[in-house]
């Protein structure tokens, strides 16, 4: 933008000084030996600003991201109805722990889930419920209790820890009667492998089959079942998995095997699922041929007269706990990140200046610093503000001449 102002017309210094300084734009006043006068001005310094904002967020996201991954450790963990559990890491399902982290250093607390409910719409969850009981463990070893709603993204705050349910799912409730007459009830956490809640686990009894009498054990005479539990079956159809994850009619397929579960190696292994090894190696031998499918108060009988009945579904909680320092600070430059995008966006740099030169010609500039359609309607908006009798030229006139 380039402008040579009518000799006639009155462009005084001060009346621009004034009229940049209405508008806000930053000006310096230059004055050289042969007279001539310049007032150079420019504007959207704020786009500078928001350039430093967002040069500063990344430096604070690298600093959150790096004490997370030094300072941080989680637990997640599969909590039944009216079980408990405590904050050190032999009670988690999974776990990590950062490198500046080390188990002593967790918080001492325990958690309780009381209650469990899960509200369902048309087949999709659209509410889950725990009612938690904890306790925390002070320095000086003082006991502090307290009650808790947790909901998803209403996580529990305990010590600068946070506790957050994530999912949830059933556990099935079975008891053992083996051939000396001796239960075993037990509480089993089964992984749901759809939307429909349609879940997979095991019961494990290497305990079982021990005459009262004597006390011999019979290595081969473990007892265990790979099964699945379906929350609503439909008897009327073929299907064995339901669509339905609300339980209104459960059952549990179920395989038996029998001989060792090879519990006694010392190896880890899955507790939803029967060892494959020791099936392949006719350790473990198939009792029914085909899956046996049982509902709540029935029971699967075996060959040698032991049953197993189906007493029941509770629900579970999906837990993690997760302590994370480096969280705040990452939100903080999420917050300056996006603070600095938008001057950056919105936000245009463009300079201004006018030359009295000592001939008595006045002339005015613009310049554009970034893509600025605009620019020669506002230099000319200033420049008649200055110039009352200046008259911008018409949108037909060839600019580039003058």
């Amino acid at each position: 933008y380039h402008r040579v102002l009518d000799p006639g017309v009155d462009a005084n210094q001060g009346r621009a000084r004034a009229v940049l300084k209405q508008r806000r734009w930053r000006t310096a006043v230059r004055e050289h030996e042969d007279g001539t006068v310049v007032i150079a001005a420019e504007k959207g310094y704020l786009r500078e600003t928001g350039n430093l904002l967002f040069h500063t967020s990344i430096i604070f996201v690298l600093v959150g991201v790096a004490a997370g991954s030094l300072m941080s450790w989680y637990g997640n963990r599969i909590l039944s109805e009216d079980k408990a559990y405590c904050n050190n890491l032999q009670q988690y399902d999974e776990y990590g722990l950062g490198a500046w982290v080390d188990e002593t250093d967790l918080p001492q607390f325990c958690v309780t889930l009381d209650e469990f409910d899960a509200e369902f719409t048309n087949g999709g969850p659209t509410a889950f419920d725990a009612d938690v009981t904890y306790e925390t463990i002070g320095d000086g070893g003082e006991v502090e209790s307290g009650e808790y709603d947790l909901k998803v993204n209403h996580p529990l705050n305990i010590d600068g820890t946070n506790v957050f349910l994530i999912g949830h799912g059933y556990t099935a409730v079975v008891t053992y009667t083996d051939r000396y007459g001796q239960t075993q009830t037990l509480h089993q956490e089964f992984l749901s492998m759809d939307a429909a809640l349609n879940s997979e686990g095991a019961f494990k009894f290497p305990d079982v089959n021990v005459d009262p009498e004597t006390g011999a054990v019979d290595a081969d005479a473990e007892v265990g079942f790979d099964a699945i539990l379906v929350p609503t079956f439909d008897d009327s159809t073929a299907m064995l998995l339901g669509s339905d994850p609300e339980l209104n009619n459960p059952v549990l397929a179920l395989t038996a095997y029998t001989g060792d579960l090879g519990l006694g190696d010392g190896l880890p292994e899955s507790v939803y699922s029967i060892n494959e090894d020791q099936i392949a190696s006719g350790e473990l031998e198939q009792v029914n041929d085909d899956v046996e499918v049982i509902g709540v108060g029935d029971a699967m009988t075996l060959p040698d007269g032991t049953t197993l009945t189906f007493d029941g579904v509770e629900q579970y909680a999906v837990l993690q706990v997760r302590h994370d320092p480096g969280g705040p600070v990452v939100l903080a430059g999420a917050v300056l990140l996006l603070l600095g995008l938008l001057p950056g966006l919105a936000v245009r740099r463009r300079r201004y200046w006018i030359r009295w030169n000592p001939d008595g010609t006045v002339e005015t500039a613009g310049l554009n610093r970034n893509d600025f359609d605009g620019l020669d309607e506002e230099c000319d908006e200033l420049t008649a503000a200055i110039a009352p009798d200046y008259e911008p030229p018409g949108p037909s006139t060839d600019r580039s001449d003058q």
